[in-house]
């Protein structure tokens, strides 16, 4: 029997890419899954993908980085199903482009979608996995590793994951929540999938330098490190390079960022 048969689970930002897969695997496998998007329509798409495969689907729309909406996407599965087991974070956005260029509203957007994006719905599960014993997993990425020209806020909004996920580990100990964080490397995108720019533009995502890892197998690591109450894991082989890298030779890896600095800014620039 699956691990996650019969799990209730809610899995933010889930109308595309990861979050889908993920959402996907978990009702392949026999999970009660909560999905939750901000647009409406892609959410209906979704769910509609999803019930077609045979198992049972909540769709609650909302934005995860406002308190309210996270009480009502916990509150709305608790309804239904009347526990949480699982509570998996996803939701994320992208924003390319100098700090000193940006939108102040649009900086504040980034760190409240990915860092408060996790919190909050964290802040309005925790009775309920309290009372399941259940499990908390943050979709974070290696971009938190070291802080990356050009894309500093979003570098930023991930390394605070990592305090985060490490303080939250042990506040939940005594109540056997289990506690994780993945550090997703470059992960293959749909088509159409976009950043926000300086001024909060969407911007079409520019083009991998290395080929990314297919969205499956990434979906399925992050269930694998659920089933096993993995506390952190590093994926791509990428990856685990730069978390050496940024831990034991920091220095290094800035004169690298520093050298190539022209290019990754010619990069950018050349998308808008």
């Amino acid at each position: 029997m699956s691990f996650f048969k019969d799990k209730v689970v809610i899995v933010t930002g889930s109308t595309q890419g990861i979050g889908k897969s993920i959402a996907q695997k978990l009702v392949e496998r026999g999970a009660k899954v909560t999905i939750n998007g901000r647009n409406g329509q892609k959410l209906e798409q979704t769910q509609g993908l999803l019930t077609g495969i045979g198992h049972e689907v909540l769709p609650v729309q909302g934005d995860i980085s406002l308190m309210e909406d996270c009480q009502r996407l916990v509150e709305a599965t608790l309804e239904q199903h009347g526990r949480v087991d699982i509570l998996i974070t996803n939701a994320g956005i992208n924003m390319l482009g100098k700090v000193a260029e940006s939108d102040p509203e649009y900086l504040k957007k980034v760190m409240d979608v990915n860092f408060f994006g996790c919190l909050f719905p964290f802040k309005a599960a925790f009775d309920a996995l309290k009372a399941s014993e259940g499990n908390f997993l943050m979709v974070g990425s290696i971009a938190g590793f070291h802080g990356l020209p050009m894309n500093t806020m979003y570098s930023a909004s991930k390394m605070a994951l990592t305090a985060l996920a490490q303080g939250l580990r042990t506040e939940l100990a005594p109540h056997n929540i289990t506690v994780g964080h993945a550090y997703v490397g470059m992960t293959e995108v749909e088509p159409g999938k976009t950043v926000l720019d300086t001024q909060g533009n969407p911007v079409p995502k520019p083009k991998f330098q290395i080929k990314p890892e297919p969205i499956e197998n990434v979906s399925t690591r992050i269930l694998k490190m659920v089933e096993k109450g993995t506390f952190q894991q590093v994926f791509t082989p990428m990856g685990k390079v730069n978390y050496v890298m940024s831990r034991l030779f920091p220095s290094v890896v800035q004169a690298v960022l520093k050298r190539n600095f022209k290019r990754v800014e010619e990069d950018v620039e050349g998308e808008k």
